[in-house]
């Protein structure tokens, strides 16, 4: 709205004073009319922003589904807080964007619920190249020397030259061709553990495995959203296996910029040096009761196969604007094999009670234990009981204390015990492990009587 006696502030001061002399009436007048002019620009103001989803009014979105044949607007009685402006913007950003690989990716992880990535594959042949448009990425031999574009060879992120085949792709090969587009779907999704608890290969030798039954277990990504539809997926987009040359050559850049003073990317691994660190890093680990994990440069990531020790230290040097070079040594605590799960210590006496790591790993579906959430399927078990029935919920954690009137005890059997005292006259109960330890118990017998349940 236009502010109060805009047009009165205009007028030559001659006619200010003569309207002030009688009493203001030329005021009171004009602002009647400014009031009127107000509500006109706030409904053309309006006017404008309902021309675009994202600021448009609620009323609005249907009918701009509609201008774009959007299907499923119907009105849905039972959820009145429910928006459908999310389902117009996204098909006005389908339709812009239409036959782009980045649509295609998209659509394949709106129908799937898999991460995906479109590979335009004709992006990725050695041609001869005109001096009008010159690719100098897109170099005809490969460079042996560079180990991570080589570890990418034939998969998703592949950015080396190949030549054409003109075998049908549909056999499984024949893929470098000018008309052929891949879609890379991962299928296995990534499961993330918050400070769990490790086996115990060696304590006195520093060597642990990260699966609590020392079983191997590769080390999964877990996947960041894209920010954008024209965004096309990256390693760290997709619940892909972690690749140890990737998280090496983060940590030892990470290493060198600290030395030089230079600030350094986050890619996977955060600072974690503050219980406030926003960057959450893919691996983190925990010695004792320590609340904050190892700092992040001083890991470094490398083959366990034959469980030799890290050194403690590595050695990096530092250019000074006088062209002397400095030498500058930094520590290194421990080693891990994202490959085989295995984590080693350069000093094994650091560990005096227990280790502790925050990892991901890959499963194909929310079965059996997981951190997945199952609240509803338990809520619902809730609901469904009658009025009457008596419920008993008992935490089984080593880290976390009861306060009020949870009950939370540090063992299974505790828990079962509590359940064979109550279950007389206690039809339903539900005993849940509230952390990620590892419970290494005799159980006793559990009592359940006719109609309960647990």
């Amino acid at each position: 709205m236009s502010q109060k006696n805009t047009i009165y502030d205009l007028l030559p001061n001659i006619y200010k004073l003569r309207d002030s002399e009688q009493g203001g009436p030329l005021s009171a007048l004009l602002e009647i009319l400014e009031a009127e002019a107000g509500k006109l620009e706030e409904n053309i103001e309006d006017l404008y922003k309902n021309w675009f989803i994202e600021t448009c009014d609620e009323w609005a979105v249907p009918y701009i589904g509609d201008l774009l044949g959007v299907r499923n607007l119907h009105e849905i009685a039972e959820t009145a807080g429910f928006s459908r402006r999310a389902y117009v913007a996204n098909t006005i950003s389908y339709r812009r964007r239409k036959g782009t690989a980045p649509v295609l990716e998209q659509l394949a992880f709106d129908t799937t619920g898999w991460r995906a990535r479109a590979v335009e594959f004709f992006q990725l042949l050695a041609t001869t190249q005109n001096f009008n448009h010159i690719r100098p990425d897109n170099w005809y031999a490969p460079d042996l020397r560079d180990t991570a574009k080589l570890e990418l060879l034939n998969s998703a992120f592949d950015v080396i030259p190949h030549t054409a085949e003109v075998r049908r792709v549909s056999g499984g090969r024949g893929w470098y061709n000018i008309r052929n587009i891949g879609l890379f779907i991962w299928r296995i999704q990534s499961y993330s553990l918050q400070k769990s608890a490790v086996y115990i290969k060696s304590k006195s030798k520093g060597q642990y495995v990260i699966n609590p039954l020392g079983l191997p277990v590769k080390l999964f990504n877990k996947p960041v959203t894209e920010t954008g539809i024209t965004h096309l997926a990256g390693e760290i987009n997709v619940p892909a296996p972690l690749r140890k040359r990737a998280l090496y050559d983060e940590l030892e850049n990470r290493r060198q910029s600290i030395v030089n003073g230079e600030p350094y990317p986050k890619i996977y691994f955060g600072d974690n040096d503050t219980l406030e660190d926003k960057f959450n890093s893919i691996i983190k680990i925990y010695i004792d009761d320590n609340p904050l994990p190892v700092p992040a440069e001083e890991i470094t990531i490398c083959s366990l196969n034959d469980w030799k020790s890290p050194p403690t230290n590595k050695t990096y040097k530092k250019i000074n604007p006088d062209g002397s070079i400095d030498e500058i040594s930094r520590k290194i605590s421990l080693a891990v094999d994202p490959d085989k799960g295995r984590i080693c210590f350069s000093d094994p006496a650091v560990v005096k009670k227990k280790v502790n790591i925050s990892y991901t790993y890959g499963f194909s579906a929310d079965i059996g234990g997981g951190p997945y959430d199952r609240r509803e399927s338990v809520d619902a078990f809730i609901t469904g009981l009658p009025p009457q029935a008596g419920v008993i919920q008992i935490g089984v954690s080593k880290t976390i204390a009861a306060t009020g009137s949870e009950i939370i005890v540090n063992t299974l059997n505790k828990a079962i015990e509590k359940w064979n005292n109550k279950a007389q006259g206690i039809t339903h109960g539900i005993i849940s492990i509230l952390d990620n330890e590892s419970y290494s118990e005799t159980f006793k017998e559990i009592k359940i009587p006719v109609n309960s349940h647990l």
